[in-house]
């Protein structure tokens, strides 16, 4: 049924006829013509205008100003509220909106204001022209601009006028005339196009097969099929298959979800059927492949939705990721932190050289780059958990080009923050990994039972793409992690269109203040600074770390403990933490059932680590490194030049092997208190290599000395394990033959390295300790392969690993006993008075330390 209003558009030209509003903001478009200043930019921003637009009145932030630039030839616009015009402000501006996102212009419009006199133009080689006073209309876009912006501000502000700051972003993007998002369809072929970035899509598989961008036809390895240049894929199996299947998830179906002018978004589908597809080679899982293109954007997201209905067989996914192979003549650079960015060696040069102990490990013999001879790559080099995994790439010479993959978020990560992972390596790859079982085996894969259901979405990420006229890659870095930066702040993003993912005002927050409770550290409980917190799924204590068909949120306390986990989906949680410096895991006790636009406070919460007594003595910090103890430096002519002198030495290759020549004949004697951790202790408890090149378990001893025994006390020995290569450890005391040790590990695989185990062993009576004792650590491997990983240590999988060090070794106090003396005392008083005073209904009272 519709309505029909005969006067309509009469009755909307009298009320536009009575707007004082429209009438003061209408654009004159009968004023008289003038002569024309035209500025020709021959390709994207190339050329410049700037302005500052005053006056304005005070905003409540304390701003006054707003500095704007437009693209002459996108129309392109970016404009940023000032507190104050400074030489300073201009040329940040200029360096992180400009340069770093588009490169270094030929030339920028200015007018004659003093803080646009300044010297960056002579730093970035590019010229800066001032309109004159008497033709204005010079840098007529600039000004239209400032004009449209004004305008577009007037109606979006409230009428107290002063917080146009915090509208102006959404101002600017409205005013903003960049070319609109393209959606080109063909038979074999999806193309997305916003004028900046042009992504080409096979239809209906949905592999990408060509990134256009600055001038590059193709950034992509076009040397490859065109389903085989990026690409979303899994390695799964089903129980009881002899081997697994790399699957590369080909969709079979296409679709527009969304498409105007501001935003493109496509799906590429894979359906499972069971009456169609029902044979063992089929991936029994919806596939939901998206991509999306915005307006402005230089680059382009994607995210996946895998989906196991509950009639359907089970599933083991040992790995889902999206990989990217870009063009090898052209991205020799990779840059993944601060400190670990260099010139990198080909596939050809890895080719060419000597395979090591494992395939991925590679001394380069003949290296097209002279520099690089006699140096080991190594993929697993470059690894990092997920809580740093947060932008990495590549960065080509001629173009200066770099083409970076952004993380905003790892909610969507199996293991939680420190799971490691692969990011970037020699192809040149770049990966983004969601879960895998490197540094963990299968156990951090995900496994659905038969009728079980089961539905996650990954990502969205980010591939963005940046260049300059320069050639300083650093350069491009920067403006990759500003980018990324930026992307953290709009998470969770608004753009997605599945109803599998929440926008914020669909998603909760948890807060509260966590506190440490150890009595003999402090009597009072104290601040649990930069503890890790987080929501998983609900668990025991620690299954965090296994934890992988959910979503996981994590931030650290500040320095008083108080933390907010903000943009939680719904859902029910249990909340666990530990904290540097703090032995075990915390786990709150009770459900956390997070719903849409929940708030909920937790308040106090206390942590109990575990302790049995007074501290007698410990090896090392329990903080999940293994910084504070001896690396070596690696063997000579098989080092990575690029983690020489860093904190990153541990990632060299081939470190067990420097064991032997520490310890050619005996192992490692740790004294307590002669010796130095930090000197004397070997990061990792490996096996020793023999003249025959055969490898033999080792034995560690830790001696000691204590001042008396308690010959009726309880001693407890806790050690921090982090991982282990299918091996165990087994510990003895002062008694190094003893045919059965006093305790064990359980056998162990390709456990992550981020486990913190406790081994209690309470029933270690005082009569094996001793004024002089000895605990005999061994080994239980001879495999050069298979040891025990250190609490933490990011050895490349699947080399050697380290053994956790002794934490505590603690006696059980006198507390205990004094505290059962006197609950009997009180159960014995308050059953006399219920005797003599004939109480009744008398209730109980529980008397508790």
């Amino acid at each position: 049924m519709g309505y029909y209003g005969p006067t309509m558009v009469k009755d909307c030209l009298d009320y536009a006829r009575r707007c004082k509003a429209f009438h003061l903001r209408v654009n004159f478009i009968h004023q008289l013509p003038e002569v024309l200043h035209p500025t020709i930019a021959s390709w994207l921003f190339n050329a410049w205008g700037m302005d500052v637009i005053v006056p304005l009145p005070k905003s409540s932030g304390g701003h006054l100003y707003i500095l704007a630039a437009t693209d002459y030839f996108s129309k392109w616009a970016k404009a940023i509220a000032l507190k104050e015009v400074k030489k300073n402000n201009v040329v940040n501006f200029i360096r992180v909106n400009i340069i770093y996102r588009f490169g270094i212009p030929r030339y920028i419009i200015i007018d004659n204001g003093k803080p646009f006199d300044n010297k960056i133009c002579d730093l970035f080689g590019f010229k800066k022209h001032k309109y004159s006073m008497y033709h204005v209309t010079t840098n007529g876009l600039a000004e239209v601009f400032n004009k449209t912006l004004c305008n577009i501000l007037k109606t979006v502000i409230s009428k107290s006028k002063r917080d146009w700051h915090t509208p102006l972003s959404i101002s600017q993007k409205l005013a903003s005339t960049t070319p609109p998002v393209k959606l080109l369809i063909s038979r074999n072929y999806v193309v997305m196009d916003n004028g900046i970035v042009k992504v080409t899509l096979t239809n209906p598989t949905g592999s990408v097969a060509g990134v256009s961008y600055n001038g590059i036809d193709n950034v992509l390895e076009t040397n490859f099929k065109d389903t085989n240049r990026g690409y979303w894929d899994t390695v799964w199996e089903r129980p009881g298959d002899k081997d697994h299947t790399f699957d590369m998830l080909l969709g079979t179906k296409f679709r527009v979800i969304a498409q105007d002018k501001n935003k493109v978004e496509v799906s590429f589908t894979k359906t499972w059927n069971p009456s169609i597809n029902g044979t063992a080679n089929d991936l029994p899982l919806n596939i939901d492949k998206r991509f999306v293109m915005l307006r402005g954007s230089s680059g382009f997201y994607s995210y996946g939705i895998f989906e196991h209905l509950k009639d359907w067989p089970s599933l083991i996914l040992e790995e889902a990721r999206i990989a990217i192979k870009l063009r090898r003549t052209l991205f020799h650079y990779m840059a993944i932190s601060d400190d670990m960015q260099r010139m990198m060696p080909t596939d050809e040069d890895r080719s060419d050289g000597q395979v090591l102990d494992y395939k991925e490990a590679v001394r380069l013999t003949h290296p097209s780059n002279p520099k690089l001879k006699g140096e080991v790559d190594d993929k697993y080099q470059y690894s990092f958990e997920n809580k740093d995994i947060k932008v990495h790439g590549w960065v080509c010479n001629t173009p200066h080009v770099g083409f970076w993959v952004i993380t905003p978020s790892y909610e969507d990560r199996n293991g939680g923050p420190t799971k490691l992972d692969l990011t970037s390596h020699a192809g040149p790859t770049s990966l983004a990994v969601f879960f895998s079982g490197h540094y963990a085996g299968p156990e951090l894969g995900v496994a659905i039972k038969n009728g079980e259901s089961w539905k996650k979405v990954f990502g969205p990420v980010f591939f963005y793409l940046n260049s300059d006229s320069g050639d300083n890659h650093p350069t491009l870095w920067e403006d990759a992690k500003r980018q990324m930066q930026e992307e953290t702040a709009k998470w969770p993003y608004d753009f997605p269109e599945s109803v599998d993912y929440p926008h914020a005002n669909q998603r909760g927050t948890v807060r509260g203040q966590l506190f440490v409770r150890d009595r003999y550290i402090n009597n009072n409980p104290v601040y649990a600074k930069s503890a890790y917190i987080g929501l998983a799924l609900p668990g025991d204590v620690g299954s965090w770390q296994y934890e992988t068909k959910g979503y996981q949120f994590w931030i650290q306390t500040d320095e008083t403990g108080h933390f907010s986990i903000t943009d939680v989906r719904p859902g029910t949680y249990n909340l666990y933490s530990w904290v540097p410096g703090i032995i075990g895991d915390y786990k709150y006790n009770y459900d956390i059932n997070v719903k849409q636009g929940s708030d909920i406070n937790l308040g106090h919460l206390i942590y109990d680590p575990p302790r049995n007594g007074p501290t007698l003595w410990e090896i090392g910090i329990p903080d999940r490194t293994a910084a504070e103890f001896f690396v070596p430096d690696p063997l000579p002519g098989l080092t990575n030049q690029l983690f020489n002198n860093t904190t990153q030495k541990f990632r060299q290759y081939g470190l067990w092997d420097r064991y032997t020549d520490l310890y050619p004949y005996k192992d490692l004697v740790y004294k307590v208190g002669a010796s130095d951790y930090r000197k004397d202790w070997f990061f990792a408890h490996v096996t020793r290599r023999t003249r025959s090149r055969n490898y033999i378990p080792t034995t560690w001893q830790i001696s000691f000395k204590l001042p008396s025994v308690d010959p009726k006390g309880t001693y407890t020995l806790r050690i921090a394990l982090a991982s282990a290569t299918y091996s165990h450890l087994q510990g003895r005391i002062n008694n190094p033959s003893r045919p059965m040790p006093h305790f064990e590990t359980p056998s162990t695989g390709r456990t992550p390295p981020i486990v913190s185990v406790s081994v209690s062993q309470p029933s270690t009576e005082a009569s094996t300790l001793t004024f002089r004792s000895t605990i005999v650590l061994s080994q239980s491997t001879s495999e050069p392969m298979f040891n025990i990983l250190d609490d933490r240590y990011y050895t490349p999988e699947p080399i050697s690993m380290l053994i956790g060090p002794p934490k505590f070794l603690t006696k059980k106090s006198n507390m205990a006993e004094e505290q059962e003396k006197m609950a009997r005392k009180m159960k014995s008083t308050k059953k006399a008075m219920k005797n003599s005073l004939r109480i009744v209904n008398y209730k109980d009272v529980a008397y508790k330390d």
